[in-house]
This record gives C-alpha cells, structure tokens and sequence, in this order.
C-alpha cells in the first residue's frame, strides 16, 4: 500500500510541467516594462507533446537593434504569455532537453523559431510552436496584432 501511495505521488507530481526546479544553467533573463508594454505569447497545436524522450523546455530569447539580450527566459507548456517592451528586437526560439528531469537540462538546441519584430505599446505577438522530432524539426509561426 506504502508503494501505491508513493507511486501515485510521483505521477501527480509529472502533471505540471514544472513541479521542480528548472537546471540552475537556465537562461531566466525578464525584462522590466512598466507601463508601456506588449505581450509575447506562445501556444502550441493541441495534443502535441515537448520533444524528446523526457520531455524538453522551450525558450524564447529577444534581441535589440545592438545584439544584446533584452529577454532570455522559458515558457510554459502548453501556453504561455510574457510581458515584453516595445521596440525593434529579434526573436530567437530554441529548446533545452530534460535528462532524466527537467532539473537537468542538455545543451540549447539550434534555434528552431526566429522573426524580426517591430513591438507598439499594446502589442499581442503570438508564436504558434510546432514541436516536432521528425525531420524537419520543428517549427513556428509568428502573428501580430496591434491594439
């Protein structure tokens, strides 16, 4: 009974994507954005899985008109949103593979997702991201809707 009761502890616990501690390497860099902000949120196709055979954690990395990191953080499986700035930024997505968990993450995969985005206060942009394991790999598709 002891190990029934453990058992089931341990799978209630895998229904959250993130029950433990992300790898202490994860990027986790948020920009501060006061008042005058827009969204970046990420959606992935219902009934898709995170790549890998443990799992893996998305991320998503902005950079300015000079090349530095205005955002480097992950999101949230299966949605996510995230307060960015406005401005001119690259938008780069890649994925770090769970071993054994996600407290331990491998190397950051090659961008998987990149777009060059022109952000208004108010902004939604959404990236639609099609985890895939099968050549081509995966992929994304960027919107943006003013306010």
């Amino acid at each position: 009974m002891g190990t029934l009761i453990l058992l089931g502890a341990m799978v209630a616990g895998c229904s959250s994507y993130f029950d433990m501690p992300l790898d202490a390497s994860a990027a986790h860099v948020e920009p501060w954005v006061g008042h005058h902000g827009a969204v970046l949120e990420t959606t992935v196709p219902e009934g898709s899985r995170p790549m890998g055979v443990e799992g893996s954690v998305l991320f998503f990395r902005l950079l300015n008109e000079h090349g530095r990191t205005v955002m480097d953080t992950f999101f949230q499986w299966p949605r996510d949103a995230k307060e960015i700035p406005a401005g001119h930024f690259s938008l780069v997505g890649y994925w770090r593979g769970c071993n054994g968990n996600c407290g331990n993450l491998s190397a950051p995969s090659a961008p998987f997702c990149r777009g060059e985005l022109d952000v208004a206060p108010g902004d939604v942009i959404s990236v639609l991201v099609f985890p895939s394991s099968l050549a081509p790999g995966p992929s994304c598709r960027i919107t943006a809707a003013s306010s």
